[in-house]
């Protein structure tokens, strides 16, 4: 009986070892878990990438937002944390959805940029925390999203962890604006508004620009701007020079036609510009074809479209003879007169840049009444400021007068004087008289040909490494704002003083026509 028993389960042991029937169940069955862990660790890494592109994303273009703000105005900041947190409402802007929606934990506000993350140093300021002399500083923007957390399918225990069941993602990104200028004068000017004695950091005399460039009464002044002088010259407020660019060529010749060009072939940047040392005493003839006079070489040139002279050129001269292109001007204010300076030029008391800028008060009364006194009596009818007709005590700036007689056509801008005239002038007031034209050019407004740019450098205040601006070539020299200037007279025999209007400055969405900005995400 024993014997059978044994025997039997020896059959059994036997017949078990060498039967192969469903042999593979156990490798199913532990593959079957491998393959289950598997995809399910895909299916989390899978969201939690996706979860960090969703962040990144949004932080990317958080900071690209506000970056587009940041103009070097006193209140770049201040527009560049608004757009940021108006992008923030927008839900479906990143994708993410519901609990996942993208979040600001900090926006940080920067001057320079380290080469990597671990460099960097503490923010200039952050937030809405900027003041006005920090947000003329800025160059950079960092935005910091808010992690965010999603549960995982595979339990972190799976793993022998003991953390919360859960991925943490997080996102980071850096972003700035360099405004471009191109077709541009290549012209500097120090900051009419920083003080002389290099008193004020950077940041002031920057915000000293906006704020004084934000008031109309400031930007009636005229302002007297005289050429620096080489590289020996001073740069004060209200001297100016000229910029460098491998565009348009060498020798004061080609400087000259640039500055004369209706179309300068040259770009600069706001983050660093640089200077051209020596004296233009050609700087002369190149402002005035604006005014319909051709000097020296540039009279081949007068019939030049990109010489072309601007649609309104009174400047209160007349010819007795001779070339009128070219020929020495003879001032006639009893039957021309060009737009008056500041009166306080005439009495030497103008309180502002050492003398050379106006206090905003000029005779408009005086110039309306010689160049619009109508053959029978009374006058032609006068711009309104406010609402009001203009006069001496409601004054326009000189640059509304210019483009309202461009308005109200030509019995406005050529010869409109009801003023007996002994003999009869022979005045080129403008160059829609064909008979009194120096240039053949047909005139337009396409480009303002009385307008001109500059960048505004402040070349007293202190910012390594460029400034102050001293004598020389100086590269990568910071512009504090590219600025609109309107030329109010040509410039007189043996100077260089330009006299004009500062009428605005040039910033993101006002392009004027030769504003190009440049956002930049870094990291």
């Amino acid at each position: 009986m024993i014997a059978r028993t044994l025997a039997r389960l020896r059959n059994f042991g036997q017949g078990l070892w060498v039967d192969t029937s469903g042999v593979i169940l156990p490798y199913v069955t532990i593959m079957l878990a491998v393959i289950v862990g598997t995809s399910v660790l895909a299916l989390d890494g899978g969201r939690a990438t996706s979860l960090q592109s969703q962040l990144q994303k949004g932080a990317d273009a958080l900071a690209t937002a506000g970056a587009a703000e940041l103009d070097r105005a006193p209140n770049s900041t201040t527009r560049a944390v608004a757009a940021i947190n108006n992008l923030v409402t927008n839900s479906s802007v990143f994708g993410t959805g519901g609990a996942a929606n993208v979040s600001v934990s900090a926006i940080n506000f920067r001057t320079v940029l380290p080469a990597d993350n671990a460099s960097l140093s503490a923010p200039l300021c952050s937030g809405a925390g900027c003041t006005p002399e920090q947000s003329v500083m800025v160059r950079f923007i960092e935005v910091v999203v808010t992690p965010t957390t999603i549960p995982t399918i595979l339990p972190a225990a799976f793993f022998g962890g003991t953390t919360t069941n859960s991925i943490t993602a997080g996102a980071a990104a850096v972003a700035g604006m360099n405004q471009t200028v191109c077709k541009f004068t290549p012209m500097f000017i120090c900051n009419p508004f920083e003080n002389p004695d290099g008193s004020m950091s950077y940041g002031q005399a920057s915000e000293a620009l906006f704020n004084n460039v934000g008031t109309p009464a400031v930007r009636r002044r005229l302002i007297q701007m005289r050429q620096s002088g080489g590289p020996s010259g001073q740069y004060t407020p209200g001297n100016y020079g000229f910029l460098d660019s491998p565009m348009l060529g060498g020798g004061a010749n080609a400087l000259r036609d640039a500055i004369a060009m209706v179309n300068p072939p040259a770009c600069f940047g706001q983050n660093g510009v640089d200077t051209k040392p020596g004296y233009v005493a050609s700087v002369r003839a190149a402002v005035n074809v604006r005014f319909d006079i051709y000097e020296g070489a540039l009279n081949s040139s007068r019939n030049d479209p990109n010489f072309r002279p601007a649609m309104n050129v009174r400047k209160g001269w007349s010819y007795t003879g001779g070339n009128a292109c070219n020929a020495a001007p003879n001032p006639d204010t009893a039957r021309f007169r060009e737009l008056p300076q500041d009166t306080c030029f005439n009495t030497d008391t103008c309180p502002n840049m050492g003398g050379r800028m106006g206090d905003g008060n000029w005779d408009f009364d005086g110039y309306w009444t010689t160049n619009h006194t109508l053959a029978g009596g009374g006058l032609q009818a006068k711009p309104t400021v406010n609402g009001a007709p203009a006069s001496n005590a409601n004054l326009p700036n000189r640059y509304d007068v210019y483009r309202y007689e461009i308005a109200q056509g030509a019995s406005f801008i050529t010869n409109p004087s009801g003023q007996a005239a002994t003999p009869p002038p022979t005045n080129p007031e403008s160059p829609n008289i064909p008979a009194n034209m120096c240039s053949n050019s047909a005139t337009n407004d396409v480009v303002d040909r009385r307008i001109f740019y500059a960048a505004i450098v402040n070349c007293k205040a202190s910012l390594p490494p460029s400034l102050p601006l001293s004598g020389g070539n100086n590269t990568g020299v910071p512009v504090a704002a590219f600025g609109k200037f309107f030329i109010t007279e040509p410039v007189k025999a043996a100077q260089d003083e330009i006299r004009a209007e500062l009428l605005e400055l040039v910033t993101p969405g006002n392009t004027n026509g030769v504003n190009f900005d440049q956002v930049q995400l870094y990291r």
